[in-house]
């Protein structure tokens, strides 16, 4: 048996090693991609609000004019767009990690011992 890498969780039950590693790495990216989201959708309601500064409160424009394709807002929330999308695929590789590790959980039956001479 060769010693677990970095960042492996081994728990050796006889022949059987349940290896968690799959779980930690997404949850791991899970909560980086999160974090990430946070910063972005912060990001994008400062944005917002520093736009919303420009004009009057009688004339602000449509709420859903982000501007040009190279305006500051638009790229803002663009990257709110991406961090999001990048936090959803984490969250689905999260879930398939933790599912395969359970399916992986062992399974201990306690059979009986014949012994020869007693019983069937």
């Amino acid at each position: 048996m060769t010693s677990p890498t970095r960042g492996e969780i081994m728990l050796n039950l006889g022949e059987i090693t349940l290896m968690t590693n799959d779980v930690d790495r997404s949850r791991y990216l899970l909560v980086l991609t999160y974090r990430r989201y946070l910063d972005a959708e912060l990001g994008w309601i400062r944005a917002r609000r520093a736009a919303r500064a420009w004009f009057p409160p009688s004339s602000q424009p449509y709420r859903g004019t982000i501007g040009s394709p190279e305006s500051a807002l638009r790229k803002v929330h663009e990257k709110r767009q991406r961090a999001l999308l990048q936090m959803e695929a984490a969250r689905r590789k999260f879930q398939q990690a933790k599912a395969q590790s359970e399916r992986r959980q062992p399974m201990i039956a306690f059979l009986p011992l014949s012994m020869p001479g007693h019983g069937p």
